[in-house]
């Protein structure tokens, strides 16, 4: 596995992340951000509020919406993390082996063999990450 076939594996976890995803952003972006237009959009029916009182209203209605943004922001980072401590795993594996394998292209593909299944195994637990943030989501309203 060269250079290019870990960068396509790379993008091969951003896409997963994506399409996984996809449904949470929906989600957010059609359901979360239309409440809060409708919302903000009510704040103004009071004709005689201050305008404290509006600002305060607008303030209530964003949010869900923020603390959604939040949790996903969240999980897509606890995520990112925890990839990148499976690869420094990895770099450390093939640091230790230096007496067994002693020439550089042997590092570099038990390296690469390394982070391949590290990034396989963390796009396993896409579809979890996805409903523990749905989760969370429905749960902060």
């Amino acid at each position: 596995m060269g250079d290019s076939s870990l960068n396509e594996m790379m993008e091969e976890v951003r896409k997963a992340v994506d399409d996984t995803m996809m449904p949470v952003q929906r989600y957010i972006y059609f359901t979360l951000q239309r409440s809060f237009y409708e919302c903000g959009l009510n704040c103004f029916n009071n004709k005689k509020a201050s305008q404290n009182e509006i600002q305060g209203c607008l303030t209530k209605c964003q949010q869900p919406l923020q603390r959604a943004q939040m949790v996903v922001d969240n999980e897509l980072t606890r995520f990112q993390e925890r990839l990148e401590r499976s690869f420094m795993v990895c770099r450390d594996k093939v640091e230790s082996y230096d007496g067994i394998a002693s020439d550089d292209e042997t590092k570099v593909r038990q390296m690469e063999s390394c982070m391949e299944g590290s990034l396989r195994e963390h796009m396993k637990v896409l579809p979890r990450l996805a409903s523990n943030i749905q989760t969370q989501i429905a749960t902060s309203k």
